[in-house]
């Protein structure tokens, strides 16, 4: 068949414009797609960054709300610690041929431990150990019932009945878990009598005798509802005689093994003192403490 060379040009110019067009088409599709899904790519980390933008955001406030609170509470436990060292006497009583010493160190901001004296008009004077339960505001606030009752009733003299209005009003501050461990000891010449509720054995040396005794008063903390026969012991406290009353702070202390400090170690301890001023029984007896829980 003829062929005309004019149309094999004319052929050849369609078939390569026809191509050139199916591949730009192609290119346009594919960039299209790909474009699409940058757009997407795009979107989601934007929405990401979003995200993350906002959960950082409200982690800020959160931490910036945690530190004002905490701001707060530690302002607040500051406070009720000076409340507490403010009801404590800023100094011991001087009386007449008897030494008294006293230490406290509690284990948090505002703890449970208690201590008071009160002269009496009959020339006796009464002394105060108590430890309330738990630690922090609560423990202040029983802690400044207990003062308040003590010092409106303590120049009656009767410590049963100390005790008895004492733990009618922790009651009624209906306070859940409020319960305060209290003992009195009132000294008067040679005569000693002792009320306890719930509070660990008073240890009495006497320097006639050389003997150590513990003296285990039972009784419920005060604040609970029962109304618990307590009961007042008396005994003779002469010449030479020692007196520790304590809470649970110092026999109910760990070392490193776990192992606790114990009565019969207090008493030891104690013992080996029999013949020191009450200033440096205090001072050896919290030596002996802080070494056996390593906090020299």
């Amino acid at each position: 068949i003829p062929v005309n060379p004019q149309w094999i040009g004319v052929a050849g110019t369609a078939v390569l414009l026809l191509s050139m067009s199916v591949s730009l088409s192609h290119n346009v599709a594919m960039t299209t797609q790909e474009l699409k899904k940058r757009l997407i790519e795009v979107k989601m980390l934007s929405e990401k960054s979003l995200e993350q933008e906002r959960v950082n955001r409200e982690f800020e406030v959160e931490k910036r709300l945690l530190e004002i609170d905490n701001d707060r509470k530690t302002k607040e436990l500051d406070e009720a610690r000076k409340l507490q060292l403010s009801m404590l006497p800023d100094r011991v009583p001087r009386i007449e041929d008897l030494e008294i010493s006293v230490k406290m160190t509690t284990a948090s901001e505002v703890g449970g431990d208690y201590y008071d004296f009160f002269k009496c008009n009959d020339g006796s004077l009464i002394i105060a150990l108590g430890d309330a339960t738990g630690h922090g505001l609560k423990a202040g606030m029983a802690l400044a019932t207990v003062r308040s009752y003590f010092h409106t009733l303590a120049n009656e003299g009767d410590l049963l009945q100390i005790l008895d209005k004492i733990s009618v009003g922790i009651r009624n501050m209906n306070i859940k878990m409020l319960y305060m461990g209290l003992m009195l000891i009132r000294l008067k010449g040679n005569d000693m009598e002792v009320a306890s509720a719930g509070m660990p054995p008073l240890l009495h040396y006497n320097a006639e005798t050389g003997r150590l005794s513990e003296y285990r008063i039972k009784g419920l903390p005060l604040g609970s509802k029962a109304r618990y026969p307590y009961q007042v012991h008396r005994y003779r406290f002469g010449n030479g005689d020692m007196l520790l009353a304590m809470s649970d702070g110092l026999f109910e202390a760990f070392n490193k093994e776990r192992e606790m400090f114990g009565m019969d170690r207090t008493k030891e301890v104690l013992l080996g003192l029999k013949d020191e001023e009450a200033d440096d029984v205090i001072r050896r007896l919290f030596d002996a403490f802080r070494k056996w829980t390593g906090q020299n």
